[in-house]
C-alpha cells in the first residue's frame, strides 16, 4: 500500500514540475521578468532595527548554556549590553 501511495505522490510531483517548467519557459518567451524585485528584500540594518537584534546575535562564545545564561541576566534585570 505504501508502494502505491509512493509511487503516485512521485508521479503527482513529476506533473507538478513539468507544469512549473513550461510556465517558467512561456514566461521567458513572453519576456517577463522572473524574481523578485529590487528593494524588496529587507535590509540587515532594518531587520537589525526592528527585531532589536545584531547580525552576530547569539554570540558563538555562548556555547550550549548560553540561552540560559541570557534568560537569566534579563531576569535579574542585567542589559544585554552587559553580556559581552
Amino acid at each position: 500500500m505504501c508502494t502505491i501511495m509512493a509511487g503516485l505522490a512521485e508521479f503527482e510531483r513529476d506533473l507538478i514540475r513539468d507544469r512549473v517548467k513550461s510556465g517558467l519557459a512561456a514566461a521567458r518567451a513572453r519576456r517577463v521578468k522572473l524574481g523578485r524585485r529590487v528593494g524588496q528584500r529587507p535590509s540587515v540594518k532594518k531587520v537589525e532595527r526592528v527585531l532589536g537584534v545584531h547580525a552576530d546575535w547569539p554570540p558563538r562564545s555562548w556555547g550550549a548554556e548560553g540561552p540560559l545564561r541570557f534568560h537569566a541576566l534579563a531576569l535579574s534585570g542585567a542589559c544585554c549590553t552587559e553580556l559581552a
